[in-house]
């Protein structure tokens, strides 16, 4: 069966599958299928997939509206930055996961980490009224942690309770 691919309009991605006659029949016949986009890849899976990584972007945006704003957030309570240096890595940790399932967590997890200290020093050096602060990178690190223990601990709850037949 053969894939012919039409580009409609507005970007809007429809396969094209020509079947081929058995013997002695007549010409190729074709069929419109809404449910098929590039590479026969099913729309829906590239959806959920859009989904995902606009998730990603949203939260960088908003990690990053946060770290380099040029004032610090106001004290909710007494080292209140501190948990939402915590609340916003681990946020980030687990949307990155989410948005990149096929990347190994070898190197998705360690460069999370490296990314924490950094942006902490960038935030001092992009913005020089606000301070780089050790114990906002421990929060960082920690938030990374956390997130990497939930998404351990979600993927053993998987397997034990979610088994395949």
């Amino acid at each position: 069966m053969a894939c012919i691919l039409l580009f409609l309009p507005r970007g809007v991605t429809t396969g094209l599958h020509l079947d081929a006659p058995a013997p002695g029949e007549g010409t190729p016949w074709a069929t419109l299928r809404r449910d098929v986009g590039l590479n026969g890849e099913p729309i829906e899976k590239r959806r959920k997939r859009d989904v995902r990584k606009l998730l990603f972007l949203a939260c960088c945006a908003v990690l990053a509206y946060g770290l380099f704003r040029p004032e610090p957030p106001p004290d909710l309570f007494d080292e209140s930055d501190k948990f939402l240096h915590l609340i916003a890595f681990g946020g980030l940790s687990l949307v990155t996961r989410i948005a990149f399932p096929s990347t190994p967590g070898w190197l998705l997890w360690p460069l999370l980490y490296i990314q924490a200290p950094l942006l902490e020093w960038l935030q001092h050096v992009i913005q020089p009224v606000r301070e780089f602060s050790p114990l906002d990178v421990l929060a960082n690190l920690c938030g990374i942690s956390l997130a990497l223990v939930l998404w351990i601990c979600q993927g053993l709850l998987r397997k034990r309770f979610f088994k395949p037949a």
